[in-house]
């Protein structure tokens, strides 16, 4: 009967015990809100948080880019194609969008039409290539290089690289935005909190072209098209296009297609969120956006064969 007793006991405390936490638990959370502020969106968008001036910048990519249609030009094995179809577009008035290691794209394709990259986009190693990003902002005339601030202050930079002497000398040029760790939640349907009016060049950290397409639809693109955009293995053998993937071992790609195949899941969800947000916060129209690789694994966007993508450039 004592067992009995001590047992009945020994429940009825630890519910006492497990009703204590949640009370403490709850008048905690209670405590939390009761003196954390309901923080309120501004009636303007807040550019402080980035590269002086930013405002300016977003006018002189809008400037660049002048209502023209963008072409963003990726890495993906299906770009081949336009290598050898570049030319129909000769004369056709286009502004050129290059992400990460872009020049080989610039080499053997732009070049055959005597044209260069306007804007580049290079954020998750640039110290590993600044000799070509230096090239790129040295060139006469109006071009815009795109990268975060954090970038160059976590990854390896050349010996004797001065962060602040490189943004005032290349100041006119530059366009900084910052990427940030964020959530995906299922309540009344998805939403993400970034971009916002407070922080308008905050994008989530996940695929680098994501961010790059937003920046084209907040630059007042007439009409967003890409080349490359894969977003994984198609049907081909490669990967990338010529030297724009690793040269590794079959291994080593393999898992390079696999990050990137998880990389372009996360765009899936988010980027339909995201582009709602920069049409909202930026009182935009929602622009056409083409994605010229049939195969593609990225389901948001609408694709066209080359030969639907390219009449349609030039009829414009």
């Amino acid at each position: 009967m004592n067992k009995i007793l001590k047992r009945i006991f020994k429940k009825i405390l630890e519910k006492a015990l497990l009703i204590s936490r949640v009370r403490r638990g709850l008048d905690e959370v209670c405590r939390f809100y009761a003196t954390t502020p309901i923080v309120k969106e501004p009636d303007r968008m807040n550019f402080t948080h980035y590269l002086p001036d930013t405002e300016e910048r977003i006018k002189r990519l809008r400037r660049l880019i002048n209502k023209r249609p963008v072409v963003i030009l990726l890495h993906g094995a299906s770009i081949r194609q336009l290598e050898q179809r570049i030319t129909e577009l000769k004369n056709c008035d286009i502004c050129y969008f290059g992400l990460n290691i872009c020049w080989p794209v610039e080499k053997y394709i732009l070049k055959k039409i005597s044209r260069r990259l306007s804007v580049v986009m290079k954020s998750g190693d640039p110290g590993g290539d600044m000799d070509n990003i230096i090239d790129f902002l040295e060139r006469p005339g109006d071009n815009i290089f795109i990268s975060e601030k954090q970038s160059f202050q976590e990854k390896k930079i050349p010996e004797g690289f001065n962060l602040d002497k490189f943004i005032k000398k290349y100041d006119k040029k530059l366009l900084f935005f910052t990427s940030t760790f964020t959530y995906i939640t299922m309540e009344a349907g998805l939403s993400l909190r970034i971009p916002s009016m407070e922080y308008p060049l905050d994008f989530p950290r996940q695929d680098s072209f994501s961010i790059l397409l937003s920046l084209a639809v907040i630059g007042g693109a007439s009409l967003v098209v890409i080349f490359g955009g894969d977003g994984g293995r198609v049907n081909t053998e490669e990967l990338y296009f010529r030297e724009t993937g690793p040269s590794n071992p079959d291994s080593i790609v393999e898992r390079t297609a696999e990050k990137l195949m998880i990389g372009t899941k996360l765009f899936n969800v988010a980027m339909p969120l995201m582009l709602e947000k920069i049409y909202k916060i930026y009182n935009l129209k929602p622009v056409d956006i083409i994605n010229c690789s049939e195969q593609s694994h990225y389901t948001p966007l609408k694709k066209l064969s080359y030969d639907e993508t390219i009449a349609l450039l030039k009829s414009l």
